[in-house]
């Protein structure tokens, strides 16, 4: 069971790392093509709404995505103490 748990944060850890990664260059890229000098660090807050949009889509995406492979630890975890 522990095997398997450290293996499923394992692999969210690294998906949601590759996500903020691609999320990050996105705003990043926004910010410089905005007018004017650039504030670090780049906030959400900040960016167009149509980019706001986007990240936001791709979160849920991503998350959708992982509940796919069915690596959720949690949910496996309660299912063998139901048993």
């Amino acid at each position: 069971v522990d095997t398997w748990q450290v293996l499923c944060n394992t692999i969210r850890q690294a998906k949601q790392t590759q996500l903020q990664g691609v999320i990050n260059e996105i705003s990043v890229q926004v910010a410089m093509e905005a007018k004017g000098p650039l504030e670090l660090p780049v906030k959400r807050r900040n960016l167009p709404e149509n980019v706001q949009k986007q990240l936001e889509e791709m979160e849920q995406s991503a998350a959708a995505d992982y509940v796919e492979l069915g690596m959720e630890p949690i949910l496996d975890f309660q299912e063998i103490l139901s048993m």
